[in-house]
């Protein structure tokens, strides 16, 4: 759901699997290769999370969560890099439409991420 502010809500369970386009593709494929820019030294990416979001044209799309490394900053340069890595490493269809930079990413106390509830 979206709001007049520009602000959003998710609602609801957040599958591992999300079907972009007739295109099966997991969660973890996709945030693997956006993890992957970490091997860049000046890389600004700490974390990252997936969740599908309903889409009227391909089904589902996917959004990144991001946080980043103390004192980083999140440039258009860096979000070209990620696109990259997706297009590269899963196909274009798995490249996230948002890329949304948050302060934390919640997790259980085994550290499992809680997706429904970003």
């Amino acid at each position: 759901m979206s709001y007049p502010d520009g602000s959003f809500s998710l609602h609801g369970r957040s599958d591992d699997v999300l079907n972009v386009n007739g295109h099966r593709v997991g969660t973890g494929q996709i945030e693997a290769s956006i993890l992957r820019d970490k091997l860049r030294p000046d890389s600004p990416i700490g974390n990252c999370i997936i969740v599908g979001v309903e889409d009227e044209m391909t089904g589902q799309t996917p959004w990144a969560f991001l946080t980043l490394m103390p004192g980083s900053k999140f440039l258009p340069t860096d979000q070209r890099n990620l696109e990259n890595n997706c297009a590269v490493d899963v196909g274009e269809y798995a490249i996230p439409s948002e890329f949304i930079v948050v302060d934390d990413i919640p997790e259980t106390l085994t550290g499992k991420y809680m997706r429904r509830i970003v």
